[in-house]
């Protein structure tokens, strides 16, 4: 009778009251957090999900409701990672409907030592991303000053320096076109180019 009663509850009891402790912890969570099964079928969706998907979503698949629609299940990277039972950790991703960028991560519940399912979650990153684009900018922006000083102090005819300059914004600004005009008769016609 012990070893039946300690097998019913090491085999029964324990996991449930643990997936139940799990269930009502990560409802609290404020990315969007779903559990999906190994076809990547949702199976409990948190409450950010909850909140704007509605509860609709469980028994979706994962790709529908998380990822970019426009982007098929077959190129879906995170469907790829779904399907062959891999954890992902930062995987970013561009939403075109919503023009936001998103982090998805992938983590496996284990069953003793069998893969049950997994915990997906979407954070938003946007704001992140346009910082790094903004820094991004900047370098540029301070690499062509680098390049232009040098150039000034290099070139002492005026046509080669300015000429010099549409070409160091082309090559390391990634302009597409610069220009530089010269006023004549109080108007400005474009004497140098590059792009």
């Amino acid at each position: 009778w012990a070893i039946y009663r300690a097998l019913i509850e090491s085999s029964l009891t324990r996991p449930f009251t643990s997936l139940s402790k799990v269930v009502s912890s990560y409802d609290k969570v404020s990315e969007p957090t779903v559990i999906i099964d190994q076809d990547g079928v949702i199976q409990n969706a948190n409450k950010a999900v909850r909140s704007t998907k509605g509860r609709a979503v469980i028994g979706q698949h994962c790709h529908e409701v998380l990822h970019n629609a426009a982007i098929n299940k077959q190129d879906c990277s995170i469907c790829m990672a779904i399907q062959n039972k891999t954890t992902l950790t930062a995987c970013e991703l561009f939403s075109a409907p919503d023009q936001r960028w998103y982090e998805i991560s992938l983590s496996a519940i284990h069953d003793t030592d069998n893969y049950s399912a997994m915990v997906h979650s979407r954070r938003d990153i946007n704001q992140r991303k346009d910082t790094e684009n903004q820094f991004a900018s900047l370098n540029k922006l301070y690499l062509i000053l680098s390049h232009t000083n040098k150039a000034i102090v290099l070139f002492q005819d005026r046509d080669k320096l300015f000429q010099e300059v549409c070409d160091i914004a082309i090559k390391h600004g990634d302009f597409k076109m610069a220009w530089i005009g010269i006023i004549e008769d109080s108007v400005i016609k474009p004497k140098f180019v590059s792009g």
